[in-house]
Parts: structure tokens; sequence; C-alpha cells
């Protein structure tokens, strides 16, 4: 937990692109699906080759973290996976740590960071009860545990309820491991200035703060421009969290760190997390100066 939370506090830390985007790019096969097109947290079992050279691709251009190839069993559902939820996120976390351990040095060590998306079914809305919600992200948090991650990244949650659902469960599945990892949880804003479900920025945070979360942030579901006015909001009134936020396009990426770093300076260290994007749009950000916080 240390070593993660240390670097954020020294630098700006880069994360992955898009894992969906890069598997398409790789172009598998129907047979790599097993039967069940579409499901790409199969590959981890039948093609953790693609896998593994995904996340080495990020790795070779820069980026500090990965995240895993992995869904809750609400989303595995669908393809009637749900009994392999536990033996892919294993597999998945146990990859990405693979390739991790890889490229990690002394000076600058990698991580990996286990990813818990939205789903597909909104509590709210009456999709799925909070107790299921909960108790579908404290199995996979307990697998993505049992992997190694670094990092249990609680991410797009366009549903305050899902958040604090998967939040819940994430906490459960800590205690019950015996170990703390670093937390983080990522709403999504809409175009207008809200989550999907109608909870503005101010209330999204007031609900998230009782929870223990070590990065609180954005993730884009418009682009920067939109974000602007959440992300000085937030940082001119949240001091004691790391905060964080998604750039859809890494041309602006640096450049809104920067931004951010230099007008809010009552902030604390940002983690700049990176999505939509391959490898290669990445390499001409990251191989550029990245502030020291």
């Amino acid at each position: 937990m240390t070593d993660f939370l240390q670097t954020v506090k020294e630098r700006v830390v880069v994360y992955d692109g898009a894992m969906g985007t890069n598997i398409q790019f790789r172009n598998p096969g129907v047979d790599d699906f097993w039967g069940k097109d579409g499901c790409n947290e199969l590959l981890v079992l039948s093609r953790p080759d693609i896998i593994k050279d995904i996340h080495a691709s990020f790795f070779k251009v820069g980026c500090d973290v990965v995240e895993t190839n992995t869904s809750t069993r609400v989303v595995l559902a669908e393809y009637e996976l749900q009994d392999k939820t536990a033996e892919l996120n294993i597999a998945a976390a146990r990859l990405a740590k693979e390739v991790a351990q890889q490229f990690s040095t002394p000076g600058r060590p990698r991580f990996v960071a286990g990813s818990m998306g939205p789903t597909t079914k909104l509590p709210s809305l009456g999709h799925i009860t909070f107790d299921n919600m909960a108790a579908a992200y404290e199995e996979q948090a307990a697998a993505l545990i049992d992997g190694g991650v670094d990092v249990l990244l609680v991410e797009t949650s366009q549903d305050l309820l899902q958040a604090k659902a998967a939040l819940v469960g994430v906490f459960d599945a800590m205690q019950k491991a015996g170990k703390r990892l670093p937390v983080t949880v990522q709403v999504t804003l809409e175009a207008t200035g809200t989550m999907l479900s109608g909870t503005e920025i101010g209330a999204a945070l007031t609900a998230l703060e009782p929870f223990d979360v070590d990065v609180i942030g954005l993730n884009c579901a418009t682009g920067p421009v939109e974000m602007n006015d959440a992300v000085v909001s937030w940082g001119r009134t949240r001091a004691n969290r790391c905060q964080c936020c998604r750039m859809p396009d890494s041309r602006r990426t640096t450049a809104g760190a920067l931004y951010t770093n230099s007008r809010l300076r009552n902030w604390r260290p940002i983690t700049n997390i990176l999505c939509r994007i391959t490898e290669f749009e990445l390499s001409a950000d990251v191989a550029g100066p990245l502030p020291s916080i």
C-alpha cells in the first residue's frame, strides 16, 4: 500500500488506456471467446498472450499502472459465466501482476489496479438490490486481492448507490482477507454536470467521504472541458483526499494535469488516469516531462 500512495504523493501517476479498444486492435478470433462472443474477460483464460501483450505495451511507453481485464458476476451472468467470476478475476490479476513485475525496478515500481466497473445494472433504478450488488463487488474484490493487485479501483460509477455498494463490498473483502489496499472510487458526470442518476458532484463527494477511500475522483463521460467546473470546485473544497481525473484525449492529458496542479494549490497530488486510447497515443504524453508534486 505504501509504495503506490507514496508514488502518488511524489509525482503524476499515469494509468493505462482502454482495454476493450486494444483487444479489438489485436483481432481475436471467434474461437478465442469459447462460444461467448464479446466476453473480453474470458480472454484471460483463452488468450492470456493478448492480455499480457496489452499490459506490456502500456508499461513500455511509460505507464505506471495497468488495470485488470475484469468484471463482476453481474456482467458475467450475461454470458452465463457467473460461476467463473473468481477464477477469471484471479487469473486477470495474476497476468497483470506478472507483467508489472517484469517492468518494475527499485526506482520505478509498476502497479496493478483491480478494475471494478459499474456493471449493466443500476440499483437506483431497481435493476438490482443494494445487498446483491455489494455481494457481487465483495466477491470480485476478494478474487482481485487473491490475485495480487496493488490497488482496488471502483471506476466509471454512474449511480451513487452503485458506488456505495461497491465500497461496502470492497471493505468487507479486505476485512475478511486481513489486507488493506489503496482504494480508488471514480464518479462519472454527464454533460448536465450530474451523474447519470442525477446526483451532483457535491452530493456525491459528501456521500463518499465517510468511506476510508484513498483516492476519489472523476472519469470522463464527456470530455476534459466539460469536467473543468467539477474538477475546480472539487479541488477548492476537498483538500483531504488525493484527487484523480480521467482525460479521454491523450493530447490534452498532460496539460490537464499541469493546469490543475498549478491552479489548485491546496490540492493533494493528482493521479492522472487515461482512457479510450492506445499505447501509441499515450507514448507522446508519457515521453514528455511529467510534473513532480
